[in-house]
């Protein structure tokens, strides 16, 4: 286990949510992909995802959980929808979710391009 998530397992939901989100846009930048993070403001339709993410050319949808958090029904209808439209929604804390893009990063570019 990360140094991160054993201090954030002692904060409240909301802050341990805001430090997973702060790691995993952490290893966004370090490996380059491009992100979105939505913030959930006000005129944002409900249950979008916490991060729009693209690797090799594909949409991948993330939602941070901590915890024992569950999807909303309305992040339920989101992730219905973009799977649907061919994209990858993932869901988990931010360990999972790294080891997840991870598997996908190496399976887009182990071609003859190499591995980035």
């Amino acid at each position: 286990m990360t140094r991160t998530t054993s201090l954030a397992k002692t904060l409240s939901s909301s802050k341990r949510h805001s430090l997973e989100c702060r790691a995993l846009r952490d290893y966004l930048d370090l490996r380059g992909f491009y992100y979105h993070k939505h913030l959930g403001s006000v005129g944002q339709r409900a249950g979008l995802p916490d991060f729009d993410v693209v690797i090799g050319g594909r949409y991948i949808a993330v939602e941070v959980k901590t915890g024992n958090g569950r999807l909303s029904r309305a992040q339920e209808a989101e992730r219905e929808a973009i799977e649907r439209a061919g994209g990858i929604y993932l869901v988990g804390d931010v360990e999972t979710i790294v080891a997840q893009l991870e598997n996908i990063r190496k399976e887009m570019y182990n071609d003859s391009r190499g591995v980035r």
